[in-house]
């Protein structure tokens, strides 16, 4: 059973209270070969549990679409940050819209979406 609060998810088999917004993605990036902000990465965070052991967030998997539905980048490796690139293709300026799915230890998955703006 969990019990859902303003602050977060008690967890019944851990004893855990995990807060609402484990991963952060930045809300703009600019691929454009300058060196700053030329990749868009999804960071987890670590929480800590009620013995103040640090929980791992699990990133499962990393979507981005463009305005269309379609989608231009799809992974599930957390490491490799989205460069702009639908393939060898440069995406063009706009909003795109992500999703990542996530969990960690004793808790079913979890998916959070939000939008980000490609500067070129």
């Amino acid at each position: 059973m969990l019990a859902i609060g303003v602050t977060g998810v008690l967890s019944a088999q851990q004893d855990t209270i995990v807060p609402f917004k484990k991963i952060h993605v930045a809300d703009g990036f600019s691929p454009n070969g300058d060196l700053w902000n030329d990749e868009l990465f999804v960071e987890a965070k670590l929480w800590p549990n009620k013995t103040g052991q640090e929980i791992k967030v699990d990133i499962k998997l990393i979507t981005i679409k463009d305005s269309g539905g379609n989608v231009v980048y799809e992974s599930s490796d957390a490491t490799q940050p989205w460069n702009g690139m639908n393939g060898e293709e440069k995406c063009p300026m706009g909003t795109y819209y992500w999703t990542v799915t996530y969990s960690f230890p004793g808790v079913e998955e979890y998916s959070e979406s939000g939008m980000v703006l490609l500067i070129r």
